[in-house]
């Protein structure tokens, strides 16, 4: 038990100092000796793979599953991952262009959410909605889906 707790502790925090190395490898805010030192000298350890993947395709999720199944990279996932290499603008070698026809699709997609958007109840609307006296919460709308109840 405790080599296995130990283990598990160790790869946490190799999770958290790989994640941390992305910070310290390209973050270009200041430009002095201890960040030029950091850019220069920084390990990025097991996530060296995600930060080639990302340089190479951009914030694409498409390889999610086969990059981000392993325990070095899950805490924080491909979104923490890639929040911090686009925040910091870290190059990407490929950038999507959108045919004609795919960005008059996108344009309608988009113009389809906004009309939606417009038509939904504000905070103020829906907070008066289910603090009124009358509102009743849908019947099913907390139960557990069959066979993940809770124990007794």
């Amino acid at each position: 038990m405790k080599e296995l707790y130990n283990a598990r502790g160790t790869r946490i925090w190799n999770c958290i100092r790989d994640f941390l190395a992305v910070h310290y490898r390209f973050n270009t805010r200041v430009d002095n000796p201890f960040w030029r030192e950091c850019r220069e000298k920084t390990d990025l350890g097991a996530s060296e793979e995600v930060v080639e993947y990302y340089q190479d395709n951009g914030p694409s999720g498409l390889w999610r599953v086969p990059l981000f199944h392993k325990t070095e990279y899950n805490y924080f996932g491909m979104e923490g991952y890639f929040a911090m290499l686009v925040g910091m603008k870290v190059p990407y070698k490929r950038t999507f262009q959108a045919t004609r026809d795919e960005s008059q699709f996108w344009k309608k997609v988009q113009q389809e959410f906004k009309s939606r958007a417009q038509q939904a109840y504000s905070v103020k609307e829906a907070l008066e909605l289910v603090r009124a006296p009358q509102w009743e919460w849908p019947g099913e709308i907390f139960k557990y889906p069959p066979g993940i109840g809770l124990r007794r």
